[in-house]
C-alpha cells in the first residue's frame, strides 16, 4: 500500500510516537503533547492500526518488571514512515534555508 497523506493532526501523532524499546507514551500523554483531544488521537491510532503502522502491547516497569498498563507504539512500517516525514522535514527546513 502506498504512504498514505496525513493530515497535520495525524503527522503530529505520528511524529510523537517511538518504537518498542523505546520511550512509549500512554494516548493521553501524546494527545496532550500534541495539544489534541484525547478521543481524536485514539481514531488516528486506530488508523495507524488499520495501516499496519502500530501495534498495542502491555507496559512494565524497567525495574520490577511489574505490569504499568498497556499503550501503543510504532512497528516497522510505522518507523519507516516516522523518518520519512522527519526526512522530508529536514530537506524541506534545508531547502528554506539555502534560498
Amino acid at each position: 500500500m502506498p504512504d498514505p497523506h496525513l493530515t497535520p493532526a495525524q503527522n503530529e501523532v505520528l511524529l510523537a510516537m517511538n518504537g518498542l524499546g523505546e520511550y512509549m507514551p500512554y494516548v493521553r500523554t501524546i494527545a496532550r503533547e500534541c495539544a489534541l483531544p484525547v478521543e481524536q488521537v485514539r481514531q488516528i491510532i486506530r488508523y495507524f492500526d488499520s495501516l499496519g503502522w502500530v501495534t498495542h502491547g502491555p507496559v512494565c516497569d524497567a525495574d520490577t518488571g511489574q505490569p504499568k498498563g498497556s499503550t501503543w507504539w510504532l512497528t516497522d512500517k510505522g518507523l519507516a514512515a516516522k523518518q520519512a516525514r522527519e526526512n522530508n522535514a529536514l530537506a524541506a527546513k534545508q531547502a528554506r534555508e539555502a534560498v
